[in-house]
């Protein structure tokens, strides 16, 4: 099932948090950032992850720039975080636990995102060769002969053949 990715123009991460901001936030202000920016990531690795999936690679391309604007984002957050270690446990136990399920949640979209690109890359692999094989397959065999009267057909079949694609997952 692939999720409604929001539009870049609904989206607060095309901005990103300020980090000279950061400091200024209440820990629950920054908790409910952090929650907000982790689902946003994660509505857009899920749709990725369902077009992938469907084998729509073509349509995965226009989430990337969105997809790296957020993950930038959410680290700026997560660092700020890392600088005040205090706010974790000033944000109060329904921002900290919302914030918990926002991480877990991007954890999991980020392991199925791995997993669909492993598959993608693999199965684009796997194209790749098949046709080389069948290339391979329908180049014409040589009907020449060495001075030793060996066919020439038997070094033909050693020759490698030159495939150029420029497809990228």
């Amino acid at each position: 099932m692939t999720r409604n990715v929001p539009q870049p123009a609904e989206t607060e991460a095309r901005s990103g948090p300020q980090a000279d901001a950061l400091p200024e936030l209440s820990p629950v202000e920054l908790a409910e950032r952090m929650t907000r920016a982790a689902g946003r990531l994660c509505d857009v690795i899920e749709a990725e992850v369902g077009l992938l999936r469907a084998f729509k690679t073509a349509e995965v391309e226009r989430l990337q720039a969105e997809k790296k604007t957020l993950a930038e984002d959410y680290e700026k957050l997560l660092q700020g975080l890392g600088k005040r270690p205090e706010a974790v446990a000033e944000m109060g136990d329904g921002p900290r636990g919302a914030l918990r399920a926002a991480a877990e949640r991007l954890a999991r979209a980020t392991e199925a995102n791995a997993i669909a690109l492993r598959a993608g890359i693999e199965a684009n692999g796997r194209l790749m060769s098949s046709i080389a094989r069948a290339v391979q397959e329908q180049r014409p065999r040589s009907a020449c002969y060495h001075a030793d009267g060996r066919p020439v057909e038997a070094d033909a079949d050693r020759t490698p053949v030159s495939v150029s694609l420029d497809q990228v997952l």
